[in-house]
């Protein structure tokens, strides 16, 4: 979305050098938001023949100027035009206008040189077009509040609204993610996540073509170890026999079991229709969906516990016209995630249980149950969404239940093969 910018043109004397004949030089002040370029206009009038109010030169009937007069103010209000009209087309070109652009344009000494903000627009219209193909919203939605939160950050501490890409400095990259942690309060992954964003914006303009010098050259992404919490199944099942004394709280409960067997992302859940429910191969049922976030497929087979979720809310089983003639409609309750989470924390203090509840807990908690349970990584990464084991593994957290199973199956065919006896 274009930032809204405040635009004036103004027409004044400059008194302090006037001519032989006592005429003084008309000038011009473009202002665009805090930013101002002054030049000369090339037209000369007398100080007594210059109303300030109006900035218009006026007839002297004394000196019998009427025609020098109109010619001077059809040259100021044919200036006028042509700043709008210039100040016009590069809002509409590249999302902003720059006063000394303007300025350099009608002088003739106009710098084919492209912003940051121009490649940022640039930037983010390409991936618009990825939007429900590759990209979800709420990403997409990331790289506009980078952009935005760029030009909060040079008008702040540069008092400028736009920069040339010569102008990015390291210093500059290292500012703007102290920008994030002070003034929004983000923490360091975050904060790194987005600088990763207007790196790549800028990668996309290099290989564009444009030359200027790297000013992520010294910035290092060192991301901190987040141990995310999970819930292990004799937790989950404490939940689940929760009888809770409001509906908003068995609701949200509900959502978050249903999450912890299916690994559905808070927007996944939230979109979630019967167009999602499919018949597998193996006559059982799937949801078959692509990630909101990614827009990357996600398989996962709908075990009898998020079944039973499913059918509590659609208020029947699922039956085979169900699927052949699937609706749209969203099939669970699901409110904001920011309510969401804040339910979570009430759920789990009721409970006894000592973990942070988020949407994210309950995806964590089914990529660790399917390990635990011996689901190859393989397998859990196609039913996540992912597009890479690696990625998978932040979620997996082996765990010792799973790490002992492991180790009693070696034992067992260590076993088998009386290899054990050797030392009796």
């Amino acid at each position: 979305m274009k930032r809204k910018s405040t635009f004036s043109v103004l027409f004044f004397l400059r008194t302090d050098q006037p001519k032989k004949n006592g005429e003084v030089a008309i000038r011009v002040r473009i202002t665009i938001d805090s930013l101002t370029s002054t030049f000369n206009t090339n037209l000369f009038v007398q100080p007594a023949d210059w109303n300030k109010k109006t900035a218009k030169a006026v007839v002297n009937r004394k000196r019998n100027n009427t025609e020098v007069v109109s010619r001077i103010n059809r040259s100021l209000e044919s200036l006028r035009v042509k700043i709008r009209q210039l100040y016009d087309r590069y809002c509409h070109e590249q999302g902003f206008a720059l006063p000394e652009d303007i300025k350099n344009s009608i002088l003739g000494t106009e710098e084919k040189k492209k912003t940051v903000s121009f490649y940022c627009n640039e930037y983010i219209t390409l991936k618009s077009k990825k939007v429900g193909i590759s990209l979800g919203d709420k990403a997409f939605h990331r790289y506009e509040v980078t952009r935005d939160r760029f030009f909060e950050y040079i008008k702040l501490r540069y008092k400028k609204t736009d920069l040339y890409l010569k102008d990015l400095t390291p210093d500059m990259i290292d500012g703007f993610y102290m920008f994030f942690r002070q003034y929004y309060n983000i923490k360091h992954n975050t904060a790194l996540k987005y600088m990763q964003r207007f790196e790549s914006i800028l990668t996309f303009t290099k290989n564009k073509g444009e030359v200027f010098s790297d000013p992520f050259v010294s910035f290092q992404y060192r991301y901190e170890k987040v141990d995310r919490d999970f819930l292990v199944l004799e937790e989950i099942e404490t939940l689940m026999e929760k009888s809770f004394k409001t509906k908003r709280l068995a609701q949200v409960r509900d959502i978050f079991v249903f999450s912890c067997f299916t690994g559905l992302a808070y927007t996944d859940l939230e979109s979630l229709s019967m167009q999602h429910i499919k018949t597998s191969f193996d006559g059982t049922l799937w949801i078959d969906k692509k990630r909101v976030k990614t827009g990357v497929d996600s398989k996962i087979k709908l075990m009898d516990i998020p079944r039973s979720i499913l059918e509590k809310y659609i208020g029947k089983k699922i039956e085979k016209e169900d699927l052949e003639n699937p609706s749209d409609k969203k099939v669970l309750p699901v409110i904001t995630n920011q309510k969401m989470n804040e339910y979570l924390e009430e759920i789990a203090t009721i409970c006894g249980i000592n973990k942070e509840l988020t949407c994210h807990t309950a995806r964590h908690t089914f990529a660790t149950l399917c390990l635990t349970m011996g689901t190859p990584i393989e397998s859990v990464s196609k039913m996540l969404g992912h597009t890479s084991i690696s990625t998978t593994q932040i979620y997996a957290r082996v765990i010792d239940r799973k790490l002992s199973h492991d180790m009693s199956k070696l034992e067992q065919a260590l076993r088998g093969k009386n290899i054990v006896n050797v030392y009796k």
